[in-house]
Protein backbone atom coordinates (compact mmCIF):
# COMPACT_ATOMS: atom_id res chain seq x y z
CA UNK A 1 0.00 0.00 0.00
CA UNK A 2 1.50 3.48 -1.24
CA UNK A 3 2.44 5.90 1.66
CA UNK A 4 -0.09 8.96 2.41
CA UNK A 5 1.44 12.38 2.76
CA UNK A 6 0.02 14.16 5.82
CA UNK A 7 -3.99 15.58 5.15
CA UNK A 8 -4.38 19.23 3.76
CA UNK A 9 -4.26 22.21 6.61
CA UNK A 10 -2.03 20.62 9.68
CA UNK A 11 -2.29 23.43 11.48
CA UNK A 12 -4.41 26.75 11.97
CA UNK A 13 -1.37 28.42 11.84
CA UNK A 14 -1.60 31.74 10.10
CA UNK A 15 0.90 30.65 7.02
CA UNK A 16 -0.24 27.40 5.87
CA UNK A 17 2.28 25.25 2.75
CA UNK A 18 2.63 26.84 -0.59
CA UNK A 19 1.29 24.82 -3.25
CA UNK A 20 3.99 22.47 -4.25
CA UNK A 21 6.22 22.98 -7.32
CA UNK A 22 7.98 20.70 -9.34
CA UNK A 23 11.91 21.49 -10.45
CA UNK A 24 13.68 19.35 -12.40
CA UNK A 25 15.82 21.66 -14.34
CA UNK A 26 17.37 24.51 -14.02
CA UNK A 27 16.91 27.36 -16.48
CA UNK A 28 20.13 28.90 -17.83
CA UNK A 29 20.06 32.36 -16.51
CA UNK A 30 17.07 31.91 -14.32
CA UNK A 31 17.09 31.45 -10.26
CA UNK A 32 15.23 28.37 -9.55
CA UNK A 33 14.44 27.93 -5.96
CA UNK A 34 11.61 30.44 -5.46
CA UNK A 35 9.80 31.75 -2.82
CA UNK A 36 6.50 32.80 -1.97
CA UNK A 37 5.49 35.62 0.66
CA UNK A 38 2.29 36.42 2.46
CA UNK A 39 0.75 40.16 3.69
CA UNK A 40 3.60 41.04 6.41
CA UNK A 41 6.47 39.91 3.74
CA UNK A 42 6.86 36.13 5.20
CA UNK A 43 8.72 33.97 2.66
CA UNK A 44 7.92 30.26 2.11
CA UNK A 45 10.53 27.87 0.59
CA UNK A 46 8.74 24.79 -0.90
CA UNK A 47 10.60 22.76 -3.24
CA UNK A 48 9.71 18.89 -4.82
CA UNK A 49 11.81 16.48 -6.63
CA UNK A 50 14.30 19.19 -7.06
CA UNK A 51 18.27 18.73 -6.23
CA UNK A 52 19.54 21.69 -4.64
CA UNK A 53 22.92 22.98 -5.04
CA UNK A 54 25.46 24.94 -2.82
CA UNK A 55 24.36 28.24 -4.12
CA UNK A 56 20.58 27.87 -3.74
CA UNK A 57 21.21 26.51 -0.43
CA UNK A 58 23.02 29.84 0.14
CA UNK A 59 20.00 31.58 -1.28
CA UNK A 60 17.73 30.00 1.04
CA UNK A 61 20.19 30.88 4.00
CA UNK A 62 20.24 34.35 3.50
CA UNK A 63 16.40 34.32 4.01
CA UNK A 64 16.63 32.37 6.93
CA UNK A 65 19.26 34.62 8.63
CA UNK A 66 17.10 37.33 7.61
CA UNK A 67 14.35 35.98 9.68
CA UNK A 68 11.57 36.15 6.98
CA UNK A 69 11.47 32.49 6.20
CA UNK A 70 7.93 31.27 8.09
CA UNK A 71 8.35 28.10 6.16
CA UNK A 72 10.79 25.91 4.56
CA UNK A 73 8.99 22.36 2.64
CA UNK A 74 11.58 20.02 1.01
CA UNK A 75 10.10 16.86 -0.27
CA UNK A 76 12.90 14.57 -1.72
CA UNK A 77 15.21 17.38 -2.32
CA UNK A 78 18.76 15.72 -2.35
CA UNK A 79 22.09 17.73 -1.24
CA UNK A 80 24.97 17.36 -0.22
CA UNK A 81 25.45 16.52 3.67
CA UNK A 82 27.96 20.26 3.95
CA UNK A 83 25.67 22.02 2.47
CA UNK A 84 22.51 20.16 4.37
CA UNK A 85 24.26 20.76 7.69
CA UNK A 86 24.65 24.98 7.23
CA UNK A 87 20.94 24.81 6.02
CA UNK A 88 19.83 23.10 9.26
CA UNK A 89 21.85 25.17 11.25
CA UNK A 90 20.56 28.75 9.97
CA UNK A 91 17.43 27.00 10.43
CA UNK A 92 18.38 26.60 14.22
CA UNK A 93 19.19 30.35 14.83
CA UNK A 94 16.27 31.62 12.71
CA UNK A 95 13.46 33.74 14.77
CA UNK A 96 10.51 33.40 12.22
CA UNK A 97 10.68 29.83 11.15
CA UNK A 98 7.60 27.93 12.63
CA UNK A 99 7.30 24.88 9.62
CA UNK A 100 9.81 22.91 8.42
CA UNK A 101 9.19 19.83 5.69
CA UNK A 102 12.38 17.77 5.63
CA UNK A 103 10.29 15.01 3.61
CA UNK A 104 11.20 11.60 1.87
CA UNK A 105 15.28 11.26 1.09
CA UNK A 106 16.43 14.66 2.77
CA UNK A 107 17.64 13.15 5.78
CA UNK A 108 19.06 9.63 3.93
CA UNK A 109 20.65 6.92 5.63
CA UNK A 110 23.38 9.50 7.28
CA UNK A 111 22.89 9.18 10.79
CA UNK A 112 24.87 12.64 11.34
CA UNK A 113 22.29 14.76 9.16
CA UNK A 114 20.16 13.33 12.36
CA UNK A 115 22.03 14.96 14.61
CA UNK A 116 22.27 17.86 13.09
CA UNK A 117 18.68 18.35 12.82
CA UNK A 118 18.69 17.49 16.75
CA UNK A 119 20.81 20.10 17.62
CA UNK A 120 19.00 22.78 15.37
CA UNK A 121 15.50 21.98 16.92
CA UNK A 122 17.54 22.23 21.19
CA UNK A 123 17.76 25.98 19.24
CA UNK A 124 15.21 26.87 17.52
CA UNK A 125 12.55 28.08 19.91
CA UNK A 126 9.97 28.84 17.45
CA UNK A 127 9.03 25.79 15.43
CA UNK A 128 5.72 24.61 16.24
CA UNK A 129 5.37 22.22 13.29
CA UNK A 130 8.00 19.49 11.89
CA UNK A 131 7.66 16.86 9.04
CA UNK A 132 9.75 13.93 8.43
CA UNK A 133 7.31 11.95 6.50
CA UNK A 134 9.49 9.23 5.06
CA UNK A 135 12.11 9.50 6.05
CA UNK A 136 14.74 6.88 7.52
CA UNK A 137 14.64 7.61 10.92
CA UNK A 138 14.06 4.27 12.93
CA UNK A 139 14.30 4.03 16.32
CA UNK A 140 17.89 5.32 16.47
CA UNK A 141 16.72 8.31 14.88
CA UNK A 142 14.04 8.76 17.04
CA UNK A 143 16.42 8.29 20.21
CA UNK A 144 18.54 11.05 18.76
CA UNK A 145 15.84 14.06 18.23
CA UNK A 146 13.87 13.29 21.26
CA UNK A 147 15.75 15.04 23.96
CA UNK A 148 15.54 18.23 21.69
CA UNK A 149 11.28 17.35 21.41
CA UNK A 150 11.01 17.34 24.97
CA UNK A 151 11.98 20.13 26.26
CA UNK A 152 10.67 22.39 23.41
CA UNK A 153 8.40 25.08 24.31
CA UNK A 154 6.41 25.68 20.89
CA UNK A 155 6.25 22.63 19.37
CA UNK A 156 2.82 21.00 18.47
CA UNK A 157 2.92 19.77 15.60
CA UNK A 158 4.82 16.10 14.46
CA UNK A 159 4.67 14.40 11.83
CA UNK A 160 6.75 10.80 11.89
CA UNK A 161 4.94 8.66 9.30
CA UNK A 162 6.63 5.98 6.93
CA UNK A 163 9.24 6.67 8.83
CA UNK A 164 10.15 3.06 10.45
CA UNK A 165 9.31 3.73 13.80
CA UNK A 166 9.52 0.36 16.38
CA UNK A 167 8.06 0.16 20.15
CA UNK A 168 10.49 2.06 21.60
CA UNK A 169 10.07 5.28 19.65
CA UNK A 170 5.97 5.02 20.64
CA UNK A 171 7.15 4.57 23.84
CA UNK A 172 9.10 7.89 23.97
CA UNK A 173 6.52 9.73 22.02
CA UNK A 174 3.61 8.42 24.77
CA UNK A 175 5.95 10.82 26.88
CA UNK A 176 5.86 13.84 24.26
CA UNK A 177 2.24 14.08 23.84
CA UNK A 178 1.68 15.48 27.35
CA UNK A 179 2.14 18.98 28.64
CA UNK A 180 5.24 19.26 30.80
CA UNK A 181 7.45 22.15 32.09
CA UNK A 182 7.90 24.40 29.64
CA UNK A 183 6.14 22.26 26.91
CA UNK A 184 2.75 22.99 25.83
CA UNK A 185 1.96 19.20 24.14
CA UNK A 186 0.89 17.78 20.95
CA UNK A 187 -2.10 19.50 19.17
CA UNK A 188 -1.34 17.28 15.82
CA UNK A 189 0.58 13.96 15.47
CA UNK A 190 1.24 11.44 12.40
CA UNK A 191 2.06 8.26 13.32
CA UNK A 192 0.80 6.57 10.40
CA UNK A 193 2.77 3.89 8.21
CA UNK A 194 4.86 2.43 10.98
CA UNK A 195 4.08 -1.16 10.95
CA UNK A 196 6.68 -2.66 12.52
CA UNK A 197 4.97 -1.22 15.97
CA UNK A 198 3.20 -3.63 18.26
CA UNK A 199 0.03 -3.76 19.79
CA UNK A 200 1.50 -3.44 23.05
CA UNK A 201 3.23 -0.23 22.02
CA UNK A 202 0.17 1.00 20.03
CA UNK A 203 -1.96 0.60 23.51
CA UNK A 204 0.32 2.43 25.98
CA UNK A 205 -0.58 5.17 23.40
CA UNK A 206 -3.76 4.88 23.71
CA UNK A 207 -3.35 5.41 27.18
CA UNK A 208 -1.53 8.37 26.61
CA UNK A 209 -4.29 9.29 25.07
CA UNK A 210 -6.83 8.91 27.41
CA UNK A 211 -5.22 11.49 29.90
CA UNK A 212 -4.00 13.75 27.22
CA UNK A 213 -5.13 17.48 27.07
CA UNK A 214 -4.32 19.02 24.29
CA UNK A 215 -4.04 16.81 21.10
CA UNK A 216 -6.86 17.24 18.64
CA UNK A 217 -5.63 15.41 15.71
CA UNK A 218 -4.43 11.76 15.66
CA UNK A 219 -3.15 9.86 12.08
CA UNK A 220 -2.96 5.94 12.63
CA UNK A 221 -3.44 4.69 9.19
CA UNK A 222 -1.92 1.91 7.81
CA UNK A 223 -0.76 0.13 11.34
CA UNK A 224 -1.58 -3.09 12.52
CA UNK A 225 -3.86 -1.40 15.33
CA UNK A 226 -6.45 -4.49 15.22
CA UNK A 227 -9.79 -4.52 17.99
CA UNK A 228 -8.27 -4.57 20.91
CA UNK A 229 -6.48 -1.73 20.63
CA UNK A 230 -9.40 0.03 18.98
CA UNK A 231 -11.81 -0.13 21.24
CA UNK A 232 -9.18 1.60 23.76
CA UNK A 233 -9.12 4.23 21.81
CA UNK A 234 -12.66 4.43 21.55
CA UNK A 235 -12.58 4.74 25.82
CA UNK A 236 -9.54 7.28 25.33
CA UNK A 237 -11.76 9.49 23.30
CA UNK A 238 -14.27 9.91 25.74
CA UNK A 239 -11.43 10.45 28.20
CA UNK A 240 -9.51 12.86 26.69
CA UNK A 241 -12.42 15.64 25.40
CA UNK A 242 -10.20 17.32 23.13
CA UNK A 243 -9.87 15.02 20.12
CA UNK A 244 -11.32 16.16 17.25
CA UNK A 245 -10.00 14.12 14.43
CA UNK A 246 -9.19 10.38 14.30
CA UNK A 247 -7.59 8.48 11.54
CA UNK A 248 -7.98 4.49 11.96
CA UNK A 249 -7.96 3.84 7.70
CA UNK A 250 -7.27 0.27 7.21
CA UNK A 251 -5.59 -1.07 10.65
CA UNK A 252 -7.50 -4.16 10.67
CA UNK A 253 -9.82 -3.45 12.95
CA UNK A 254 -13.21 -4.85 12.71
CA UNK A 255 -16.97 -4.44 13.52
CA UNK A 256 -15.77 -4.91 17.23
CA UNK A 257 -13.93 -1.42 16.82
CA UNK A 258 -16.86 0.26 15.27
CA UNK A 259 -19.18 -0.72 17.64
CA UNK A 260 -17.21 0.39 20.69
CA UNK A 261 -17.11 3.83 18.62
CA UNK A 262 -20.89 4.01 18.27
CA UNK A 263 -21.41 3.14 22.01
CA UNK A 264 -18.91 5.88 22.94
CA UNK A 265 -20.93 8.72 21.34
CA UNK A 266 -23.32 8.13 24.20
CA UNK A 267 -20.55 10.05 26.24
CA UNK A 268 -19.36 13.45 26.03
CA UNK A 269 -16.82 13.69 23.24
CA UNK A 270 -15.49 16.24 20.48
CA UNK A 271 -14.88 13.27 18.05
CA UNK A 272 -16.26 14.61 14.62
CA UNK A 273 -13.89 13.40 12.22
CA UNK A 274 -13.56 9.90 12.38
CA UNK A 275 -11.93 7.85 9.41
CA UNK A 276 -12.20 3.80 9.49
CA UNK A 277 -12.51 3.14 6.25
CA UNK A 278 -10.05 0.67 4.87
CA UNK A 279 -10.83 -1.99 7.17
CA UNK A 280 -13.24 -4.88 7.17
CA UNK A 281 -15.82 -3.55 8.01
CA UNK A 282 -19.86 -3.96 7.11
CA UNK A 283 -21.52 -1.12 5.40
CA UNK A 284 -23.86 -0.87 8.11
CA UNK A 285 -21.24 -0.66 10.85
CA UNK A 286 -20.38 1.99 8.62
CA UNK A 287 -23.12 4.24 8.34
CA UNK A 288 -24.19 3.83 11.67
CA UNK A 289 -20.89 5.39 12.74
CA UNK A 290 -21.30 8.15 10.09
CA UNK A 291 -24.49 9.23 10.56
CA UNK A 292 -24.12 9.85 14.04
CA UNK A 293 -20.93 11.87 13.67
CA UNK A 294 -21.98 16.09 13.35
CA UNK A 295 -21.15 17.48 10.22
Amino acid sequence: MGSRSWPATPLPTPMLPAPKQKHKSRSNGRKAVKTTKDEDDYRAVTLTEYSLSSDEISDICKTIIQNKLKLLALNNCPMDDADYRRLIACCGYCKSLVQIYLNFGVLTKNIKRIEWLADSLGVNTQLSFLSLHGTHLGDSGMKLIYNALSYHPSLIGLDLSYCGLGDNSIRLICGLIQEGGSRKGFEHLNLGGNPSVTHRAWSNLAMAVATNRTLKALYLYQNSIGDNVGCMLAVSCTSCRCLVVLDLEATEITDKTAQAFTDARSFPSELNDLNLRGNNLKPHSLEKIYGEMPE
